[in-house]
């Protein structure tokens, strides 16, 4: 962030480094729902993995290389062992699900693998094979869509009441 010292709230800021530091939690929204409930997993634990398989491992790392997929490959196991255990230490009984979950994603992304081998992207605009589908685009394949934000989990829905 970029404070303008030109600017009277920003120059507060500064001038109130200390309490503002001790406040600072009052500025950032608290979360409404846990990290690893049953909706939570569903709409973002795909991505987490997705991100980790291809930030951390090089041969996987090429918006190509989606269908480069292999989870005999010794780093995806250390990524399932790494996000199991980081469950368990927040919320052991998310766990099962979590496994449950990670198991159809991977299965799916094999899948599409065998299906797309050539078109099979991480991302792209055009009409290719997209494993990180935004979410407010309809997907073409059976893989959930990812969101922009964990703010917004849900589509809004219409309630009608009748009397």
């Amino acid at each position: 962030m970029m404070f303008n010292p030109n600017r009277s709230r920003d120059k507060s800021y500064y001038e109130q480094f200390c309490y503002y530091h001790k406040a600072f939690y009052r500025y950032v929204e608290a979360t409404s729902i846990t990290p690893f409930a049953a909706r939570a997993i569903e709409k973002a634990l795909h991505c987490v993995f997705i991100m980790m398989v291809r930030l951390s491992i090089p041969a996987f790392r090429g918006n190509d290389c989606a269908s480069l997929f292999d989870e005999r490959h010794p780093d995806v196991k250390n990524i399932l062992d790494f996000i199991y255990q980081r469950i368990e230490s927040v919320h052991p009984e998310s766990l099962p699900s979590a496994k449950q979950w990670l198991s159809k994603i991977i299965s799916t992304w094999n899948y599409l693998v065998a299906k797309y081998p050539d078109t099979l992207k991480y991302f792209q605009q055009s009409n290719e094979i997209n494993l990180l589908i935004p979410a407010e685009k309809d997907s073409n394949i059976d893989f959930p869509t990812t969101l922009n934000s964990m703010r917004n989990v849900e589509p809004s829905s219409n309630i009608y009441f009748t009397l």
